[in-house]
Order: structure tokens, then sequence, then C-alpha cells
């Protein structure tokens, strides 16, 4: 990569030299600033109209064409929002987010925003692209910059944002960096969103090959028979399909009162629901909750589900003895407990179905009881085990590579805007 023939200091240490001959001007002389604001929710006719009205929410891409959300002319007039002019920049300035990521955007619709953002349109010297590339590129650095020490509630100081010192080149230079970036940013992006299509269709494989092997066995060639049961199907004619409660031990949580928690360790771990699983969708349980007055206990390796709200079906191992509230039951097999946990993945594949579109979904005690699983000779769960467990892990050690490959693609796009849009490397002619 080729870089500028002369550079100078430009006054921001983690930006270091810039091109001799670009500018320096504070954001606020370069950017006219305003807020948004919220219509009353109480008020009817202030919503469900045409007008997008963006929330932090709405800012997941570069250009934002429209809003969950919309309210009407009337809400407009009785409201501190105001139209903002399509190509503006929208970022948002409060919200949890912020601790890792400033959403930033730009509108290509008339639109209006919030409270939590703010509108920079600019008065010519600095391309709305540019400063959304700078920004973008240099977002970690930023919110050090831009954060105010101490505050509660994260938030970008609007003196900090207004006065900091941005540097750009002519807009003739302007125009070819985004050019450039738009062009390499793409072929990244592409890559990005091929390698996560080959996640999901490894997930959909990993989920088919348990079902297929939970319900049908490893040996193809032997005799089947109705399982009576839709999402079973046919199994193999010397298999036979039970009730959890028959084939295993279930224990229901009772949660101890809120006045015995704490998280300094002291007590017995709880777990009442997600919230100590595993921050992937599937592992073990985590020590961050402890009661001195636990109601109910369950053994390491138990199976836990949760019976209730949006994540119904979600399940963990326990990494230890833990006692369990209400939110979860424990599931003990009398035979292979590992078959067990592979059949509650075809087992919640299915509830999911039964309860999509549900405000509140939820399972109870009958529920699962008597949820039916195939229920193969012993022999025949520890031989379906030990493939599934190669199987799976060599499905998983794939989507963990394409992972690593995704965040490294993901930094090297962060690392060429950053250079690019400071100066590092030139690409202009």
């Amino acid at each position: 990569m080729k870089r500028y023939e002369s550079y100078k200091d430009s006054g921001v240490e983690w930006i270091g030299e810039i091109p001799s001959h670009w500018e320096v001007s504070k954001v606020k002389y370069q950017f006219d600033i305003s807020g948004g604001g919220t219509p009353s929710t109480e008020k009817d006719e202030y919503w469900e109209g045409t007008i997008p009205w963006v929330s932090s929410k709405d800012m997941k891409s570069r250009y934002i064409y429209d809003t969950i959300d919309h309210i009407t002319p009337l809400g407009l007039q009785n409201s501190t929002c105001s139209l903002v002019d399509v190509g503006s920049i929208i970022i948002v300035v409060r919200s949890g987010i912020l601790q890792r990521t400033i959403p930033v955007g730009i509108n290509k619709v008339p639109l209006v925003v919030n409270q939590d953002q703010k509108v920079l349109s600019s008065r010519g010297d600095v391309l709305e692209e540019f400063f959304y590339y700078f920004v973008s590129g240099n977002e970690i650095s930023l919110l050090t910059d831009w954060m105010k020490e101490g505050t509660t509630v994260e938030s970008i100081e609007m003196e900090y944002l207004e006065n900091f010192p941005l540097h750009f080149p002519p807009s003739s230079e302007q125009e070819q960096i985004v050019s450039f970036l738009d062009e390499k940013t793409s072929k990244i992006d592409d890559l990005i969103k091929k390698k996560e299509q080959k996640i999901e269709l490894l997930r959909e494989y990993r989920t088919s090959l348990i079902n297929r092997v939970i319900t049908k066995g490893l040996n193809p060639d032997v005799p089947m028979k109705d399982s009576g049961v839709e999402w079973i199907g046919e199994i193999p004619s010397h298999w036979d399909i039970k009730k959890l409660k028959y084939v295993s031990h279930i224990e229901y949580g009772i949660s101890p009162p809120d006045t015995t928690y704490n998280d300094e360790g002291i007590g017995s771990v709880l777990v009442n629901g997600p919230v100590e699983y595993s921050e992937t969708d599937f592992g073990y349980t985590r020590s961050l909750k402890w009661t001195t007055e636990p109601k109910k206990f369950t053994d390491k390796g138990s199976l836990l589900f949760c019976l209730r709200g949006s994540t119904t079906g979600r399940m963990n191992i326990t990494h230890d003895r833990v006692s369990i509230g209400r939110g979860v039951c424990s599931i003990i097999s009398h035979q292979n407990q590992w078959y067990l946990i592979y059949s509650m993945f075809c087992v919640r594949d299915w509830i999911s179905g039964q309860l999509s579109g549900s405000t509140f979904p939820s399972v109870v005690k009958e529920d699962v009881d008597n949820f039916i699983i195939p229920s193969p000779p012993l022999p025949e769960q520890e031989q379906i085990v030990s493939y599934l467990d190669q199987k799976t892990g060599e499905i998983d050690s794939t989507i963990d590579s394409e992972k690593k490959k995704i965040d490294l693609l993901k930094e090297y796009r962060q690392s060429l805007i950053s250079s690019v849009i400071t100066g590092k490397i030139k690409v202009v002619d």
C-alpha cells in the first residue's frame, strides 16, 4: 500500500500523523447537529402512521430506508421531532450498546429520530459518507474520547463530540476514499456473508443429523414401524417410544425468596433460568447467583430445561450440584444421559414449532412428563451417542473455524477503514 509524501501530527494520540495537506476542524464547525424526540405513547393518533421514527433498534446497517415504528403528521406536529433531510448522518448517543460500538447510519428517506440519537448534516466540507467511515472505522477509540467517565448510563458527551478535531482531505479525495472503501468493504462483507451462510447450513445439518439418528438409528437396513408420533415418524421395529417420566427422573425447581440471593458465593449456586446458562445456545451452567435458602437440588451433569417465556426449551447441562428455581426442571436419564440429551434436542425442535407465535410461551409439568422420545435398547443408545459425539464434534469444530475466519475478516475490515480514513494508506490518484 502507498503512503502520502509527507505527514504532520494530528494532535490526537490514537490517530497519530495525518497527510500534511489534510485540514482539521471541530465537528461542530463541519456539521449542523440536531436531536429528536418521542411523541406521547398515550396518544394513539400519534402512532401507526407513515413517517419512519428511528430508535436504536433500527440502527443495524449503513443505510436506513425504513423503521419498525412510524408516527403520524399529528405526532410529528406535537413532538420535538423534525423531519431529517435525506443523506444525513444519524448517530446513537445514548444506549447500553455504546459499551462496545457506535451505531451510525445515513438515512435514505425522510424520517425522524428519537431522543437517544443525533442528526449531523454536513455544511459542505466533509462528506457524510466520509464521516460515516470515520466513525465506523474508529468506534472503539472514539468511544474512549467521547464517553463521559463516571456516568451510570452509557452516553456520548455532546461537548466531546462537538469539539472533536476532525481531519479530512479535499472533497475530491474524500470521494475517492469513499469509493475505494465501498468496493473493498463490499467484497469483505460478501465473504463474511458466505461464511455466515455456511455456518447456518452446518447448523441445519447438525440438527437434521441428530433428528435422523435419534429417530431412525444407525442401521439403514433395519425393518421399520410407525411410531404413531407425528414428529418422530417411523422408528426401527425393535424400538419403543416412551414418555419422558418413565425413562428419567424429572425434578421441578422451586425458587427461594429473592431476599436470600447474593452474588458473593454465599450458600448454594442457584440456577433460575437462562441468565445462569452458558452464553451460547447450549453448554454448561455458570455460577452467577447464590442462595442461602435452597429449595430444590440437582446433580452435576443434569439436563436443565427452561419452562417459560421466550427461552422455553433452552437447555444446559449443570456444571456442578446446584439448586434450581421454578423457571427450570432438571432431567436425569435412567439409562444413558447423553442419549436423553440428544433426544431432547429433537423434542425442543418440535415444541418450538408448537409454541411459535405465542406471546408468553411456556410448558407445564404435565407437558414435560409426557414428552415422548424414541427408546432403543441401551447398547444402541451408547452406539448412537458415540456416533453423534464424533459427528457433532466435527461439525462444531468446522463452525468454530468459520467463526474465527469471520472475526479475522471483521478485524481486517476495521483496520483497513481506519488506516484509509486517517491517511495511513494512500488510495487516491
